[in-house]
């Protein structure tokens, strides 16, 4: 009701967190690492076309990358301070990224995975289980209604068989997904998707050579870097949340 023009306002849906992600996702990485790389980050993704088509357009794939920077920032600052309030806002912003979209819902699988990897790394006594707790239980209250209604109601549980109809014939889950990698891998430095839905970016690749250099170089760095806790977070992050394009 304060914006009479409709299709503005549904822009606002996702101009609104497309831009804050630039902010949040300098502040998360500045937790992680340190100021130089927090700044290169929030520039690059300020300039990517892609976050930026996805954002003007009103897709709702901007929320994903607006509630994960704010989870990654909220769970670093947690694990430093280890206060519960950090926590607490992590486990709230991960609930908002799965309610939101589909392709959010591994984001606790990065957490689940990471939060092993620093159990067998730095053991038990390091690492703040309470803290994790509250992430876990603040998860759960903010899904509970989207739960609930999904077990109630099977019309919006939205299953999909995994399989794609290509030349009359029903291709397997495993070729699907096998394909899917595929193209996705090749996605960053030669084509993207050619879903009509991306008009004004049709099959151009996710990146220029400038950022698919920084890409290759940024996942080099951290690989060398693994022992590293925001190495470690990072790069779970980039490798799952890379899997729902996959399967979906």
């Amino acid at each position: 009701w304060l914006i009479d023009d409709r299709v503005v306002a549904l822009r606002l849906v996702s101009a609104i967190p497309g831009a804050l992600t630039v902010p949040f996702l300098y502040l998360a990485l500045r937790e992680l690492f340190d100021r130089r790389v927090a700044f290169f980050g929030a520039v690059l993704l300020a300039l990517s076309c892609w976050a930026i088509l996805l954002s003007r357009h009103g897709y709702v794939w901007a929320v994903n990358g607006f509630a994960e920077a704010v989870v990654l920032w909220a769970l670093a600052r947690g694990l430093r301070s280890r206060r519960m309030l950090d926590f607490a806002f992590a486990g709230a912003f991960l609930a908002l990224g799965v309610v939101y979209s589909y392709a959010a819902a591994l984001m606790p699988l990065v957490l689940a995975a990471f939060l092993a990897l620093q159990l067998v790394l730095r053991g038990r006594s390091a690492v703040p289980l309470a803290g994790w707790g509250m992430v876990a239980l603040t998860a759960a209250v903010g899904v509970a209604p989207r739960v609930t209604a999904m077990l109630t109601n099977p019309e919006m549980r939205g299953y999909q068989k995994l399989a794609l109809v290509a030349g009359g014939e029903e291709e397997s889950a495993a070729t699907v997904v096998a394909r899917q990698l595929g193209e996705i891998a090749v996605s960053f430095h030669r084509r993207a998707d050619a879903n009509p839905h991306f008009v004004s970016a049709p099959k151009e690749p996710l990146l220029d050579p400038v950022t698919a250099a920084a890409l290759g170089l940024g996942i080099g760095w951290a690989l060398w870097s693994w022992r590293q806790a925001g190495a470690q977070l990072l790069l779970l992050t980039f490798g799952v949340m890379l899997l729902p394009p996959a399967v979906g």
